[in-house]
């Protein structure tokens, strides 16, 4: 098998890429008596068409399709498969993202037992009509719950003001028009496609030995021997690139107002080493300005603009899209945007504090080694580095390059005061007021 190794964490992955085309990752610690695994499949909220072969046109698909299906691989013709999971004492979960879906499983057993539920789970489907209306209707109903989250109405609603018209700006759920364009043979036709050994990868953690864990894996796929033929079909992802910033109001039932500040990446479509360093670059700009020891957040803090429950902010730096994002719940939205821009503005113009600069090259640097405490978190991290085109273990060296100059240089150029996108969420019965005021 493959090694790659930290010397500074004294941590070794074991790679490997199987026959069929499964990537296998394995970062093995005797120590934790525990496992956890997730397979991730390369078929994401973001994958709106499907290209077969060499055709010219592609089927478009409808939003939400890749969170649909997830939801009904859970569903086998002998029940839910959680039960099966639990009766072995697993814990199984998934998640749907804008790149791809992913299926994970942990407890202290039997990792074959696990394992072999993981890829039923994965690659054993099971669709029909009344089960499909069924989860329709489900989704749907989780679709109305989270139109009331401020949080996640305005993520998606500042992604429109940078992004429009993108299908990263739609509801990973779908929406519940989009949900009624999705049926049983479209599900069918997308894990047929998709959910082959070419387009997936294992990654695991834990008390397991590597060579086992790929011995099992070539067990498992003899189950499934469509998995090894490749089916002819992709997804491709162009890369989007970001608008001057606009401006969204909506009233939704809050008690305060939910302000969301977006930023788009105009150097979108890195990979590998280069992207991760990237991300990790403008997230410590963000927290040399905007973390809790910042100038800024002491200052908005004893001026009542933002709560520490609140306040927060993410970089999403992917292969095809780029965008910065933070905010939080405050009782005066216009003063909370002014702040961040005049801060933004004096850092584009005159950099970073040293100091500010350290302080959140350590931060980054602490929870980075603390991934390596968490076996679930562990294969999210090896996931994260693998799918950018990076090696599993990179995000220490990487961290240990970044500059000064080179955070200022993703500040300049991602940060831009001029390229900001606001979105604003407001009490319902104050729409009209805080809009006016806003505009």
């Amino acid at each position: 098998m493959n090694r790659a190794s930290d010397a500074c964490l004294g941590e070794s992955v074991f790679w490997e890429r199987l026959a069929s085309g499964l990537g296998v990752y394995v970062l093995p610690r005797s120590t934790w008596r525990r496992w956890s695994a997730l397979l991730a499949v390369d078929f994401g909220a973001l994958d709106r068409c499907l290209w077969w072969g060499d055709t010219a046109t592609a089927q478009e698909l409808p939003a939400g399709v890749a969170h649909f299906l997830e939801h009904r691989l859970f569903e086998k013709g002998t029940g839910d498969i959680t039960e099966r999971f639990s009766a072995h004492g697993l814990e199984v979960d998934a998640d749907t993202a804008f790149t791809h879906t992913g299926f994970s499983c942990s407890g202290r057993g039997s990792f074959a037992t696990g394992l072999a539920l993981l890829f039923e789970l994965a690659f054993a489907a099971h669709f029909d009509d009344a089960g499909v209306t069924r989860e329709r209707e489900i989704i749907a109903h989780e679709i109305r719950l989270s139109a009331d989250a401020p949080d996640w109405v305005g993520y998606f609603q500042a992604l429109e003001t940078v992004f429009p018209g993108a299908p990263l700006v739609e509801d990973i759920a779908g929406t519940p028009e989009s949900l009624e364009r999705i049926d049983a043979p479209l599900l069918r036709r997308c894990h047929d496609a998709l959910y082959r050994a070419t387009n997936a990868a294992l990654y695991v953690c834990g008390d397991v030995d590597p060579e086992t864990v790929v011995r099992c894996c070539e067990q498992q796929l003899r189950r499934y021997p469509r998995l090894e033929v490749p089916s002819g079909a992709q997804v491709r992802r162009p890369v989007v690139s970001p608008r001057p910033g606009g401006r969204r109001v909506s009233a939704l039932p809050v008690a305060r107002p939910y302000l969301t500040l977006v930023f788009g990446d105009p150097e979108a479509g890195l990979s590998g080493p280069s992207l991760l360093r990237r991300e990790m670059a403008v997230e410590m700009a963000l927290y040399a300005l905007f973390g809790p020891g910042s100038a800024f957040y002491c200052a908005a803090y004893e001026a009542g603009l933002i709560e520490s429950s609140s306040f927060g902010f993410e970089a999403a730096i992917e292969p095809t899209f780029g965008a910065c994002l933070l905010g939080g719940e405050t009782s005066e939205p216009a003063k909370l945007e002014d702040a961040v821009v005049t801060t933004l503005d004096r850092a584009c113009r005159f950099g970073l504090e040293l100091a500010d600069f350290e302080l959140a090259r350590r931060k980054m640097y602490g929870d980075l080694v603390r991934v390596y405490d968490s076996a679930d978190v562990c294969v999210d991290a090896l996931h994260s580095a693998v799918s950018c085109g990076a090696g599993p273990i990179d995000f220490l060296a990487i961290h240990q390059q970044v500059s000064l100059a080179e955070a200022e240089s993703c500040l300049r150029s991602i940060l831009r005061p001029e390229g900001c996108g606001v979105s604003l969420i407001v009490p319902a019965e104050a729409s009209a007021g805080a809009a006016g005021k806003s505009a």
